[in-house]
């Protein structure tokens, strides 16, 4: 009897192990994926036009679809102030963005349909906390956290791709 229990006991740890040592492979799995994802994103050269007159170059990873859009940034260490990620809508909508495995901080810059940009936030990393954007977008340029500061970006500025045409 008293072996009946013991070897229980082995077999439920055995099972227990077995199923921390699948959780952590699926966790490093889906870390490994997203990473893929978005380091594969088309780039494009984005422009931001400020109110001063100087013109901000950066090359960006488009996110298009849902999936990517949903990836964004995720499992990011870093980024170099020039480059960041674009997020064009299909249609004019209220946006909001969270810091979900997102490892330093990001400028979110909302994009009216005119190219003008509605507001920037500044958010830290790592937060659930929904970032809004003030009314209907069409699209957000996501940047180093400060970079906007930096540059003297401002609401009212207009962002164009690098073939002239508005945000899309």
């Amino acid at each position: 009897m008293k072996y009946n229990v013991i070897y229980s006991g082995v077999v439920i740890m055995g099972l227990v192990a077995g199923a921390l040592t699948c959780t952590c492979a699926i966790a490093q799995t889906e870390q490994a994926e997203p990473m893929g994802i978005a380091q594969s994103l088309p780039l494009t050269t984005m422009i931001v036009h400020s109110a001063h007159g100087k013109k901000h170059s950066f090359h960006v990873q488009t996110a298009k679809t849902f999936e990517q859009q949903e990836i964004g940034l995720m499992w990011r260490q870093s980024m170099p102030d020039t480059e960041g990620m674009y997020f064009p809508f299909d249609t004019e909508r209220e946006a909001a963005f969270w810091m979900k495995n997102c490892f330093m901080p990001i400028d979110m810059l909302f994009i009216k349909k005119d190219g003008r940009i509605a507001n920037i936030i500044t958010a830290p990393p790592m937060t659930l906390e929904p970032r809004k954007s003030n009314g209907v977008v069409m699209a957000v340029l996501e940047l180093g956290g400060g970079v906007a500061a930096k540059q003297g970006i401002k609401p009212g500025d207009r962002v164009l791709a690098v073939d002239g045409h508005t945000h899309r």
